[in-house]
């Protein structure tokens, strides 16, 4: 949007030039012509052109649109107001000149603290009953810190906003003469701590003189005033005063070009009409969205109209254009209504009736609505997911609309941080479309992992070491990172930490002294040891404290060891929680603490650097505890703004933060709840309530023109959106008092067209057939003809899969022996809780033969001596190697009983182990069924494998499935491992029971090759019947003595699933039985005759 524009430069030329203008893109145009005007008449080609704007987001915003202009934004300074006037101080005055700095009110908090130290010592006197009692009434460290933040946060803005309260402090004069009973002591304790020194008076009232005697050889450049709608007084004189002494240009949103500074809100005219009516007459509303909306730029607009200077609306120029006279959307219609203030309601509103009434207003399915939406959802994850899906609309409709194009605002970023990232990041997530997106505005604590890493160990400490807070703490991928942690050592870790009833709580039994039996942690890493060893040989002690924790599992043998790590460094913080002393040595403790968890980190030493530095001069007397420093520290991380990439060409995501009126086509502003915008009430201790001034900020009413400066700069699409559902109960929960006001506006215009611009969504992820469906599901739907009906599954429609094609060997053994999880698993992808087998009870006492399970000791005794093995290795890997005195007379006791089983084997096995892997494929029922083979004892001599201990189904049947797998392999991909080219065509099966007789079985090769294709059909069926049909059973292995080993049928439930297993309940089981007995004749036919009877001692 571009506008031709008069040169308003001229030699010697003084004062203020003030462009109003609802357009932001109208403001910017004229900002550039003036650049180039500027550089035009330098003599000096490097001079600097100065910009000063109210904060980052401006500011970037400027540097854009320059580069955009200018090719390159160079040799101009974009700045701050304050650190320009204090620049524009020494300049004017001199180099040498003392200009005082801003008051720091970490600095001012600390040097609080420290001097209430001295009154509680008796060194200080304090003299004034209202501080006693307030000190008293916040006597624990977190609330003397909170006291002190909120009176140095206090005694800052007296600085900045009420320069004749500070002098007459400074002349110990107070200045409400006893107005307020808090003006006393907040008096002394501002001398005391010689604030004075901060006080810019003295200083802005030599620069302003000095100005008005200055020449006009030393006037300096001009300099620009973009996006400001509040400026404080000080400030504004200070700029008011350069406008004498050189050329000021400020470009200000202003929304209308009608004269409103006198119009009031509805219902201050009405509070107006109960008290004194006539009055009330004179006062008007005019347009009532910038009347309630407005009101907190009326000030700095007011100021500026009363000094003299050139002022120029901007939108005058605009009157004839489609964007103010031809409305084409409710939005436009708004804007221009509070353009003008509504001068022209009647004639906007007929020429968009015909778009309003138009069918497309109903059309769900179109994101081309009036220039204005209301999304009401029941969490803010809801209205992040919602948001992905209108987008994903709009880009598919709209070619013409980038990422780039849209804004996304919320009140906190922090709260909806996580849902961004999850729901447009996607992680990997290739099925959903990733739409690139930035996420600015965060601070330190919300985005930069090593802080929190920082805050998460300070949290430990703080919270006495409870599980919760000590799993978060290790969670933290920069505490993985130095400690080596893994996905698998965080959920043991978790499990031994969160789930198990023991660690409830650690804390220093003995307050870090030392004494005594040790603290709870090292309780906690005894019992994991015990637990881990086992055994008759390892007793615990008499202490009834130190109990065994029953979380010991496969491979958490390296968890342990790395948890044994963790514990000791953990350990050395337990002094910091009950420690006092100044603030050089908690900076030592803090950066200690950061090198043993976080390592070299410069990032982490820098920004502790940084928060030392500011409150250093504190001195060493003063001593404060850990409570005091943790809070700091959250404090100083939780407003430590990261430069975020905010406008960085994707979706730009960001905290609604007032004086930031940049135009967007599509802006959406998420969280418009019934809080926002909050109402902030004055302190108590705020002595400038006592006499307000027109200028004192009100959030609330920021907030308010923040949301009408939002308004203006939307060029196409409004979204509004906020949580009006409770999750739990359903519950409608009402919109913010801004949605409220511009549906009651529309209402009153429009009648019914709020409920058409107005969508509720459930809670769950797919909206229901008389609303628009998601256009990108975040919920994944299988296809059309993966659903069929069943009648008594929950009596809906059911979900299935179809039949598996590949199967493993030992998916079929799990389909024989546990029907109905095998159901669950492939029909409906349902995976049953499983429970450990080897769970612990809680005792006093872990004996080997009952704590762990002893055959892993086993395994790996045959293991060794057959392969040479490295035992300890085995052990550790998973997790079953105790102490090497405990382990050595164990193993000896196995190697002992496993003398004949070793005996029987050695013959068979041979150094060259091999691992068998290898597809077979076979045809049924019309389509190809690969089973995957999967031996692991395959040797030159033949399959084999041993079984430690009673003979159970389960291994018995995998070896068998094995070996019917084995003799499918077709002719032509025999290997040399392939079991027929073994010798006799056989292979064998080693058992050891309980009395230490060793019993053999041989599985003779199948005599030809239909006859093995037969009984993998056999195996296949049943487990293709299994696949089709719940079954309540189970499958029992029973051997009667000297006879073969049988598979039965036994009954099973599951309390889970009481609708599924009605339904399993009353099936017919004839099938199935015939299959099992089909395949008993099999085993039976493969084995050889008499040697099930065979077994040797």
């Amino acid at each position: 949007m571009q506008r031709q524009h008069a040169d308003i430069y001229k030699d010697g030329s003084t004062g203020m030039t003030v462009f109003y203008s609802s357009f932001t893109e109208l403001l910017v145009s004229v900002l550039l012509a003036n650049i180039r005007q500027d550089r035009q008449r330098r003599n000096d080609p490097f001079e600097k052109t100065v910009i000063v704007v109210p904060n980052s987001g401006m500011q970037r915003y400027l540097e854009l649109n320059i580069a955009k202009a200018f090719g390159i934004c160079s040799q101009i300074d974009i700045v701050f107001p304050s650190r320009y006037l204090t620049c524009r101080y020494k300049q004017v005055l001199g180099k040498d000149i003392d200009v005082p700095a801003y008051a720091d009110r970490r600095s001012i908090t600390f040097e609080l603290l420290a001097l209430w130290q001295q009154y509680d010592d008796g060194l200080a006197c304090r003299n004034h009953q209202a501080l006693d009692d307030l000190l008293r009434q916040y006597g624990k460290p977190r609330q003397r810190y909170e006291l002190a933040e909120t009176l140095a946060q206090l005694f800052s803005q007296y600085l900045n906003e009420r320069p004749e309260l500070v002098g007459d402090w400074r002349n110990n004069r107070l200045h409400y003469q006893g107005k307020c009973e808090h003006e006393a002591w907040q008096m002394a304790l501002f001398q005391q701590l010689q604030l004075g020194q901060y006080d810019r008076s003295d200083v802005q009232r030599q620069f302003h003189r000095h100005l008005t005697t200055s020449s006009s050889d030393n006037r300096q450049s001009a300099v620009h005033l973009f996006g400001f709608h509040l400026l404080p007084p000080v400030q504004l004189s200070d700029f008011l005063a350069l406008s004498e002494y050189g050329k000021v240009f400020a470009y200000l949103f202003n929304p209308s070009i009608s004269y409103w500074q006198d119009i009031v809100p509805a219902s201050v005219k009405m509070a107006v009409t109960l008290t004194a009516e006539s009055e009330a007459d004179l006062l008007s509303v005019g347009h009532p969205l910038l009347a309630s909306w407005g009101q907190a730029g009326k000030f700095l607009i007011s100021a500026i109209d009363n000094n003299d200077g050139e002022v120029e609306l901007l939108d005058d120029t605009l009157q004839a254009t489609d964007l103010s006279a031809n409305p084409r959307s409710v939005l436009s219609w708004l804007q221009a209504g509070i353009r003008d203030l509504g001068g022209n309601a009647d004639a906007l509103k007929q020429a968009v009736t015909e778009t309003v009434s138009n069918d497309a207003a109903d059309d769900a399915n179109s994101f081309e609505l009036p220039g204005l939406s209301i999304h009401i959802a029941a969490s803010a994850r809801r209205e992040v997911e919602i948001l992905y899906d209108r987008l994903c609309q709009l880009f598919e409709q709209r070619r013409d609309i980038n990422p780039s194009d849209v804004l996304v605002m919320v009140p906190r970023l922090s709260d909806y941080a996580p849902h961004i990232e999850a729901i447009f990041g996607h992680h990997g997530d290739k099925a959903q479309a990733a739409i690139p997106f930035s996420l600015a505005n965060q601070t330190a604590a919300e985005a930069d992992i090593e802080s929190q890493a920082l805050l998460s160990l300070l949290t430990v400490i703080d919270k006495q070491f409870q599980a919760q807070p000590l799993f978060d703490c290790l969670a933290n991928s920069c505490v993985r990172r130095a400690f080596d942690l893994k996905q698998q050592d965080l959920e043991t870790i978790h499990y031994w930490l969160v789930s198990h009833h023991f660690a409830g709580r650690y804390v220093d039994d003995n307050d870090g002294n030392g004494s005594g039996n040790g603290s709870s942690l090292e309780k906690l890493l005894d019992s994991l040891l015990l637990a881990s060893v086992g055994g008759d040989d390892c007793k615990i002690a008499d202490d009834s404290d130190r109990v065994a924790l029953a979380a010991y599992q496969d491979s958490q043998r390296e968890s342990l060891q790395k948890f044994c790590q963790l514990l000791p460094a953990f350990e050395a913080m337990h002094h910091l929680r009950n420690k006092r002393q100044c603030l050089a040595d908690w900076y030592d403790d803090v950066k200690q603490l950061v090198e043993i968890f976080l390592g070299d980190s410069p990032t982490m030493k820098k920004r502790l650097k940084d928060w030392f530095s500011s409150i250093s001069q504190v001195g060493n007397e003063a001593q404060f505890d850990f409570d005091t420093i943790i809070t700091d520290i959250r404090r100083v991380f939780e407003s430590e703004e990261l430069r975020g990439p905010f406008l960085s060409g994707g979706i730009s995501f960001c905290a609604m933060i007032p004086m930031r009126s940049i135009p967007a086509k599509i802006i959406c502003l998420l969280g418009m709840n019934q809080d926002f915008p909050a109402i902030v009430p004055k302190h108590p201790l705020d002595l400038r309530t006592v006499k307000p001034l027109w200028s004192d900020r009100n959030i609330n009413k920021e907030y308010k023109y923040f949301a009408l400066e939002t308004l203006m700069a939307t060029r196409e699409k409004c979204y509004l959106s906020y949580v009006g559902q409770d999750e739990q109960t359903g519950k409608r929960l009402p919109a913010s008092v801004l949605v409220n006001e511009l549906l009651a506006w529309i209402e009153q215009h429009f009648p019914g067209f709020g409920k058409k611009i107005t969508y509720h969504y459930p809670l769950q992820g797919f909206l229901p057939s008389k609303q628009q469906v998601t256009y990108q599901p975040l919920y994944k739907r299988v296809d059309q003809e993966h659903f069929e009906q069943s009648g008594h599954f929950n009596g809906g429609n059911a979900q299935f899969v179809d039949f598996p094609v590949q199967f493993k060997a030992t998916e079929i053994v799990d389909a024989l022996l546990e029907p109905l999880n095998f159901y669950l698993n492939k029909r409906w992808g349902v995976s049953p809780i499983r429970r450990s087998d080897n769970q612990l009870a809680e005792h006093d006492m872990i004996a080997f033969e009952t704590g762990l399970d002893h055959w892993r000791y086993q395994n790996c005794v045959i293991a060794e001596q057959l392969f040479g093995h490295d035992i300890t290795r085995q052990l550790k890997a998973n997790n079953r190697y105790a102490p090497e005195p405990i382990s050595q007379r164990l193993l000896a006791k196995q190697r002992d009983k496993l003398t004949p089983l070793i005996d029987e084997i050695k013959p068979w096995a041979t150094l060259d182990n091999h691992r068998l892997r290898q597809f077979v494929s076979h045809d049924f029922n019309g389509k190809t069924v690969h089973c995957l083979i999967d031996v692991e004892n395959n040797t030159a001599q033949g399959l084999w494998d041993y079984k430690a201990g009673n003979l159970h189904a389960k291994k018995w049947l995998r070896f068998w499935v094995n070996h019917v797998l084995l003799n499918n392999l077709s002719t032509h991909n025999l290997s040399a491992h392939s079991i027929s080219t073994r010798t006799n065509g056989q292979s064998q099966l080693f058992v050891l029971n309980n009395n230490c007789q060793v019993k053999r079985f041989t599985l003779n090769a199948f005599a030809t090759q239909s006859a093995a294709q037969d009984a993998l059909s056999d195996l296949l069926s049943v487990v293709n019947l299994l696949f089709e049909q719940p079954f309540s059973t189970a499958l029992k292995l029973s051997q009667p003595r000297d006879q073969a080993p049988e598979l039965s049928i036994q009954p099973q439930q599951n309390s889970l699933y009481p609708d599924l297993m009605q339904q399993a309940q009353h099936s017919d089981l004839s099938a199935f039985k015939q299959g099992i007995l089909t395949i008993n004749d099999r085993i039976a036919s493969v084995y050889g005759a008499g040697v099930y009877g065979g077994s040797r001692t």
